[in-house]
């Protein structure tokens, strides 16, 4: 039995890209192709200078918008292969070394307004030390304040009397509470741009306090008699109302916030000192003193 032919003869590439066959297989060997793997390539570059063909193109018209139709053609013809440009790109990058295609137009400019929001966001985290939700909301506001008065993102444009608009505007539907949120991220947005120079005047003061009836009232301490009640009807036969008797007599002894409370690891409590960790908001911890029954509720 004869010696098999190898498939890369088979590998005919007609049309406009042709006379660039040759260099491209070997382009291929020399970035570590081998000499079967380099067929599947030079039958995609037949496919792509047949096309051309038949699009009346000439190989210096294979831009990033010719690419696309190309590959648009290719999948309705059945091919399945390869489903995106990121298929073309040793050919595209092979054609554009030797400077055989068109320059790609430049890259648009960076959205400024979304770099400046992202770097406020950034100073937010790492300066001042905000949990991500609040960074997120606070971002969030100011996004939608710069898309209001300094659309292209250059804040030296804002004045008092824009954020002053833009406060009366945005609460105009909100609660007190919602407003002055609001307020607060404004003015964290408009100071950041004032140490950094951006503005000329710190006009921070214009987002003004919002004030109004507040739609819920702050919650309130429980009376001693209540907590009682509380804690006598949790059933610490069981398991749940062991734990469950544990976090409220943490909350009420200790005055922690839900979530303060749910961060708590074993870890966190030095028996032998009777104190306890507790990791705040900001990534801030601190060591509290841990009563006697707390720690025996937590012990159970």
């Amino acid at each position: 039995m004869g010696k098999p032919v190898s498939r890369v003869v088979n590998a005919f590439v007609p049309g406009p890209l042709a006379e660039y066959a040759g260099g491209f297989r070997q382009w291929l060997l020399e970035q570590g192709y081998t000499p079967l793997t380099t067929v599947p390539q030079l039958q995609l570059m037949a496919h792509v200078s047949s096309w051309l063909d038949r699009e009346g193109l000439a190989a210096d018209s294979l831009g990033r918008e010719q690419a696309g139709r190309f590959l648009a053609d290719h999948h309705a013809a059945g091919h399945q292969r390869p489903k995106s440009l990121a298929g073309l790109r040793p050919l595209l990058g092979y054609l554009g070394g030797l400077r055989a295609l068109p320059p790609e137009p430049p890259e648009p400019p960076p959205d400024a307004a979304a770099a400046l929001i992202s770097v406020f966001a950034e100073y937010l985290r790492a300066e001042r030390g905000l949990a991500p939700m609040t960074v997120a909301a606070y971002s969030s506001r100011a996004a939608r304040f710069l898309a209001r008065c300094a659309p292209d993102g250059d804040p030296g444009v804002i004045t008092s009397a824009d954020v002053t608009a833009a406060v009366l505007a945005e609460t105009a539907g909100l609660s007190a509470g919602a407003g002055q949120y609001l307020a607060a991220a404004l003015r964290a947005f408009l100071r950041y741009c004032h140490v950094q120079g951006l503005v000329a005047a710190d006009v921070s003061a214009a987002a003004m306090a919002v004030t109004g009836q507040w739609t819920l009232l702050l919650p309130r301490g429980l009376e001693p008699g209540q907590v009682t009640a509380l804690l006598g009807a949790c059933d610490r036969d069981e398991p749940e109302g062991r734990r469950d008797y544990a976090v409220i007599l943490l909350l009420a002894r200790l005055g922690l916030r839900a979530g303060e409370a749910a961060r708590l690891r074993l870890e966190d409590i030095d028996w032998r000192a009777g104190e306890i960790g507790v990791r705040g908001k900001g990534g801030q911890f601190d060591r509290l003193p841990l009563p006697a029954d707390a720690g025996a509720a937590i012990a159970a």
